[in-house]
């Protein structure tokens, strides 16, 4: 509980949900000094349709719009 707690209220954690409010998943980035990773989980339900592969891709974008982050590694 504490770390998601810890996690939730950092500036780069999304819960991504479908059109009726389900929860998909997550994607998160984590930053330090030098680098910006990120780490995404698909809810089993949700998997092999293509929303890993989306929540990546609008993730990123948000970062690199909201930060100053000018490369992502997978953690």
């Amino acid at each position: 509980m504490r770390w998601f707690q810890e996690r939730i209220n950092q500036p780069f954690f999304y819960i991504a949900i479908d059109n009726n409010d389900l929860p998909i998943g997550q994607v998160r980035f984590d930053q330090n000094e030098t680098e910006t990773t990120i780490s995404v989980m698909i809810d089993s339900n949700f998997r092999n349709h293509g929303y890993g592969a989306a929540l990546i891709k609008m993730g990123c974008a948000e970062m690199f719009l909201q930060s100053n982050a000018t490369a992502i590694m997978p953690m």
